[in-house]
């Protein structure tokens, strides 16, 4: 309790994360610079100097505006044509690795150059376009771009890369439910035993995961509309960190709740949000998803996309209408949205 309670008194909060107990955050400082900050388990906060971050050394002296900054995680900031993003040293290898592989490059769908890899540090070009988060209504024709390509990535040859089975998906759910429940953040919504129904939901939710299973396929498995940019001709994807093999339904699944939470806060009108879930629909058939499954990862993605949020401040406005639809018993398979 006394972690969110003392995240709720730091002033323009923009995101929040769970931190062995406690809370990280990034927040704008009274001279609007973006700093990172940590909520011990006893609701200590501290906040880190601005640009500076002993977990990431390679970030000091970085030139550019500084996009985001997770203490101890990593760090993002553009300069001109560049993107760089700042790790803890050493998992820069990996990361370049997946870059490097044109793994989407069957679907038509952009991916940036990795430019130079250093200690802790990546380069990348900068890719043109807007995020469809940002585009709305008039990001109808890359909604309609991604549904096209997405059913490429039905792909051989990937057996090197990690596997994120349902018991894994299960998992993630299950550990932001303990994050939350930990760090207070279910509190103060207006819910009568709202950590008793989620831990239902979630429990629920995990099994139907495990009992089930698809053909593993190259995912991307953190799929939403902030990771795709629509120039008017190209359709670019970001972020291949967690690239792995997966269910289709994972991904789609994920972007069809984001797409849900679009309507929502008033960002996809309701003639639009239609189109897309249809979409989304007929790009799942075309990986032969059965609508039982696609259904089971949307419900996963919808209760983790409210666990993840009630760590933000700034998502209370819209939270609470979230979670009532979460825990609305549903029938919708997505047997109905198919064209």
């Amino acid at each position: 309790m006394a972690v969110m309670r003392a995240l709720l008194t730091v002033p323009k909060v923009r995101r929040a994360w769970p931190d062995d107990g406690g809370i990280v955050f990034e927040a704008h400082d009274e001279h609007a610079r973006l700093r990172a900050g940590r909520i011990s388990r006893t609701g200590r906060i501290d906040l880190l100097p601005h640009r500076v971050d002993p977990a990431l050394p390679a970030l000091a002296g970085s030139p550019g505006a500084l996009l985001v900054h997770r203490a101890g995680r990593r760090a993002v900031i553009r300069d001109g044509a560049t993107v760089t993003k700042l790790v803890r040293p050493g998992k820069e290898r990996r990361l370049a690795t997946l870059q490097n592989r044109p793994l989407f490059d069957p679907s038509g769908l952009v991916t940036a150059k990795l430019l130079e890899t250093m200690p802790g540090k990546l380069t990348y070009s900068l890719l043109p376009g807007d995020a469809l988060s940002q585009l709305g209504d008039a990001g109808l024709p890359a909604w309609r771009a991604l549904a096209d390509a997405w059913p490429h990535l039905t792909r051989t040859g990937l057996a090197d890369l990690p596997r994120h089975d349902p018991a894994d998906e299960a998992a993630v759910l299950d550990r932001w439910f303990v994050q939350a429940r930990a760090a207070g953040t279910l509190t103060g919504l207006g819910f009568a035993n709202l950590t008793e129904h989620l831990l239902a939901a979630t429990t629920r939710t995990g099994k139907a995961l495990v009992t089930g299973s698809g053909v593993n396929v190259l995912a991307h498995r953190d799929l939403h509309d902030g990771q795709l940019l629509w120039d008017g001709r190209n359709l670019a994807l970001l972020d291949l960190d967690t690239v792995c093999l997966a269910e289709p339904a994972l991904d789609l699944g994920n972007l069809a709740a984001h797409v849900d939470l679009m309507k929502l806060t008033c960002r996809l009108g309701p003639a639009a949000h239609a189109e897309v879930r249809g979409l989304l629909a007929n790009a799942a058939s075309s990986l032969a998803v059965a609508p039982a499954r696609l259904g089971v990862y949307h419900r996963a993605a919808c209760l983790r996309i409210a666990l993840v949020h009630s760590f933000r401040p700034q998502s209370r406005a819209w939270l609470p209408d979230w979670i009532e639809t979460c825990l609305t018993p549903s029938d919708n398979d997505w047997s109905t949205s198919w064209n």
